[in-house]
């Protein structure tokens, strides 16, 4: 991993060149390793998504918290239970190969270590983290305390403030309003009162297209945004199954939904408005280190 990398190599050897051999290395070993197996890109992108988490976390989080998740997607008969959980170990495996080059990568990974058998949680924690990088103001990862209006999962410099962020993903369930309602309130809980909170909530497969739930979505957000000040905006992700990218396959592309409520502190909404524009553009921006290797 790239901590091994920078470790071994010399003080005075700028980051961004430890970094690049790191890039390098890996490149080679993607090579080498189609070559040996004779597979595919997508195959051999999958090993290497799941040696980066095994490497990072180590066997035993690996087999007490992805064995189970695995076992159940090879088991089912459902072939888009399968696509999911590959998705998502391929997604996480993704955003911790790009973010380990920043100074909160330990406590980013010290957090996900606290989620236990939730593989979908853990990738959108990193995702959230991930897609919050281009700020100029660097993110803060937060460690979990457990403690109510202050166990919330990220929280970004805003000055001598803070933007406390909150991540949920959603499982396969159906969309129903009571499940939004009841996931807004729970996150609600844990910003804390009088901030500039912002709830990410990750739609699972099971919503299917925005069309299907979005007015009853919209009402739910809108009644908790005026029912709450220390709620200023909430996220929805969700994944639009294209062929974009490749006209033989479908692959994942990001769709991002913000809504603000009419007194959302300003910095937070001009943030997420043009973050909502760059989120829903070219899929192609995202993951460029990974897709340099891949």
């Amino acid at each position: 991993m790239y901590a091994d990398v920078r470790a071994q190599a010399p003080e005075d050897i700028p980051e961004e060149v430890v970094w690049q051999r790191y890039v390098e290395g890996c490149q080679r070993l993607v090579i080498e390793t189609e070559e040996a197996m004779g597979a595919s890109r997508g195959e051999v992108a999958s090993v290497l998504a799941s040696e980066v988490i095994e490497a990072i976390f180590g066997e035993d989080w690996v087999a007490s918290n992805l064995a189970e998740a695995k076992a159940y997607a090879t088991q089912s008969n459902d072939p888009e239970v399968k696509r999911a959980f590959l998705h998502e170990e391929m997604q996480l495996g993704r955003y911790l190969f790009d973010l380990q080059p920043y100074d909160f990568f330990p406590d980013l990974i010290a957090g996900l270590r606290n989620r236990h058998n939730e593989l979908r949680g853990a990738m959108f924690e990193a995702e959230v983290v991930w897609l919050l990088k281009y700020i100029p103001l660097q993110s803060a990862i937060r460690i979990p305390t457990g403690i109510k209006t202050n166990d919330y999962d990220i929280g970004v410099p805003f000055g001598d403030d803070e933007w406390p962020i909150e991540v949920k993903a959603k499982e396969d369930i159906a969309f129903t309003p009571k499940t939004l309602k009841q996931t807004l309130e729970t996150a609600r809980r844990q910003l804390p009162p009088g901030g500039v909170g912002t709830i990410f909530v990750r739609i699972p497969r099971t919503w299917g297209d925005l069309a299907a739930y979005g007015d009853d979505a919209e009402t739910v957000i809108s009644d908790a945004l005026r029912s709450s000040s220390r709620v200023h905006a909430v996220v929805l992700i969700s994944d639009a199954w294209t062929t974009e990218l490749n006209q033989r396959f479908q692959t994942p592309r990001l769709v991002a939904r913000v809504f603000c409520s009419t007194d959302c502190d300003p910095r937070v909404k001009k943030l997420l408005e043009s973050y909502q524009v760059l989120w829903n553009a070219d899929p192609v921006m995202f993951h460029p280190v990974w897709s340099r290797v891949i």
